[in-house]
């Protein structure tokens, strides 16, 4: 792996970029934990600040698997429970697709940690005559708003017809809650940034 100067810093790999992102110790705090795995070396990251509650959480693999450092990177927040979630059973962050050390990767993995550090986010839920009909989570990129479906169990509702049936299910599921306002409510809880 060549070494990537990004942000006037030079980086060897993702361990060198994560002890300089999360280096500021009055700013952030560090613990290992799942010490008994042996393929994995898992990083808690927390902010020192009394009111925040996010977490980051960031996974490496020990050695042996060349160009294949990274495992997965993800946030919780326990006011965000859908997002919390879905991490839980299913990783929904930066996982080891792009985990090849490249400049591109490191840019989005860096646009990703910013999320929880710099920007927080919004969990929206939608209730349609008091049953959840879906989970969005919100955050600002690039100047625009990206909003993610989380928790919406297609896959399992839907198996191998997923790909055919779901546009139809969403565009079905929106004709419904226009048409019906009356019955729709929504919970919106935003998250801080953890460093503001």
């Amino acid at each position: 792996m060549n070494p990537i100067n990004f942000q006037g810093k030079i980086y060897k790999n993702w361990k060198d970029y994560f002890l300089e992102k999360f280096s500021d110790r009055e700013l952030f705090k560090v613990e290992q934990f799942d010490l008994d795995d042996k393929f994995l070396v898992s990083y808690r990251v927390t902010t020192n600040k009394e009111d925040s509650e996010t977490e980051i959480i960031y996974q490496m693999h020990i050695d042996g698997i060349k160009y294949v450092e990274l495992f997965d990177v993800h946030f919780n927040n326990p006011k965000s429970p859908r997002l919390t979630d879905e991490n839980k059973s299913n990783n929904y962050g930066f996982d080891g697709q792009g985990s090849t050390f490249n400049e591109k990767n490191l840019m989005d993995l860096d646009d990703w940690i910013e999320i929880p550090i710099s920007k927080g986010w919004t969990e929206k839920t939608t209730y349609y005559d008091g049953q959840e009909i879906k989970t969005e989570c919100i955050w600002p990129r690039d100047n625009k708003t990206e909003v993610i479906p989380i928790d919406q169990k297609y896959l399992g509702n839907y198996g191998c017809l997923l790909f055919p049936i779901v546009p139809f299910k969403i565009i079905l599921t929106n004709l419904k809650l226009k048409r019906n306002a009356d019955k729709v409510t929504t919970v919106e809880t935003v998250i801080e940034p953890m460093i503001k």
